[in-house]
């Protein structure tokens, strides 16, 4: 691997296009926008999960932590996460955040 590019070969994530859906997105959705189901988040976690995995250096694993977020927030805002597992992605996304140097968050509506 070079630079920041990290290879996810072998990680299966059904592409959007294939499935059959008719699907438009805006920047504004909300978090509980129906193409955001739980097997497109399982299978966005699992590919993060590998690029986590396959990072060659902590600069490229943080990258892959910070374009987790978008997915942790959806997981976190639809309580699609609970108990002991909620409580470790509050704590894994506010450390993420934090160091980040995000200071701003808000989903489904304009600033």
């Amino acid at each position: 691997m070079s630079g920041a590019a990290v290879s996810l070969r072998g990680v299966d994530l059904p592409r959007l296009k294939d499935s059959g859906w008719d699907i438009h997105t805006a920047i504004f959705d909300k978090p509980d926008a129906p193409y955001l189901s739980a097997a497109f988040l399982s299978g966005a976690e699992n590919i993060f999960d590998e690029a986590e995995k396959l990072a060659e250096n902590e600069d490229v694993s943080f990258r892959v932590q910070v374009a987790r977020l978008s997915v942790q927030f959806v997981l976190l805002a639809t309580n699609r996460v609970t108990g002991d597992a909620r409580e470790k992605m509050l704590q894994q996304f506010a450390s993420v955040v934090k160091r980040a140097g995000i200071t701003e968050l808000q989903e489904g509506r304009p600033p």
